[in-house]
């Protein structure tokens, strides 16, 4: 398969299955910190669809700060609209290397985020709702003025937590009740992403693509039971989505 036919696939993928997941994988930008006081605002859209931005500041000569989000406001073609918001802080070490343009960059960040997914279950109908927060170490490393000065590329590899506080409501049961029930979990993930930037000496377009795997560690449910048809536990699975892209416009300020 080539890339354009890998391309056509995720795009696809994406547009089939937006909005039917809690979590997944972030369009944060991979900044390149330079030097101190380079500062780099990057803000668009993914494909879910969610609004996302990063801000990411040189505070010294090795340390950076990098402030994250995004939201999913709502869609349309739902009697309730999907409501998704995630914030994330890091604070992390930065090496430029004049020689060859090389930066590595690793950071070590929290987020707090809200999430629903209407008709997760269709069997049992029930809107699934709650908060999660992440724990997570990001390492990056990336080329900048490849060829000429206004390319760069950069990889990077998210490790880390989540902690999530779910419930399913209105699940109907053969008998037609209602009830609720309540997810507490804990799970790993692990998140590669690619940053690609094109434009001009400050102003650049930025095409960020990036996967997630997820595994559930710890898990305290409260299930009911609906013996009739069989069902002495609710087959849950988390509702992540693997694959995401953004695309974004970057901006450079430097001291």
């Amino acid at each position: 398969m080539n890339l354009n036919k890998l391309i056509i696939l995720i795009f696809i993928s994406v547009l089939l299955f937006n909005g039917c997941a809690i979590y997944y994988p972030q369009t944060t930008d991979i900044p390149l910190i330079k030097e101190k006081k380079e500062l780099r605002v990057d803000g668009g859209i993914s494909l879910f669809p969610a609004i996302n931005g990063t801000v990411s500041y040189g505070l010294t000569d090795k340390i950076a700060v990098q402030l994250s989000g995004n939201l999913m406001p709502g869609a349309a073609y739902y009697s309730k609209p999907l409501f998704q918001y995630l914030i994330n802080g890091a604070v992390g070490l930065y090496k430029y290397n004049p020689t060859n343009n090389w930066t590595k960059e690793l950071y070590v960040g929290i987020g707090t985020g809200y999430s629903t997914d209407y008709d997760y279950d269709h069997y049992h109908s029930g809107t699934l709702l709650g908060d999660y927060q992440i724990y997570y170490v990001q390492g990056n490393i990336g080329r900048r003025g490849i060829k000429h000065k206004f390319f760069e590329y950069a990889f990077g590899l998210k490790l880390g937590l989540i902690n999530s506080h779910l419930s399913v409501q209105d699940v109907y049961t053969h008998i037609g009740q209602r009830v609720e029930q309540k997810y507490n979990e804990l799970g790993a993930f692990i998140e590669p992403a690619i940053s690609i930037k094109l434009g001009g000496e400050r102003l650049m377009f930025n095409i960020k693509p990036s996967y997630c795997y997820m595994k559930k560690i710890i898990s305290t449910n409260d299930h009911y039971s609906d013996q009739v048809r069989g069902y002495s536990d609710y087959n849950y699975e988390y509702p992540y989505f693997p694959f995401g892209i953004g695309f974004s416009l970057n901006y450079r300020f430097s001291k």
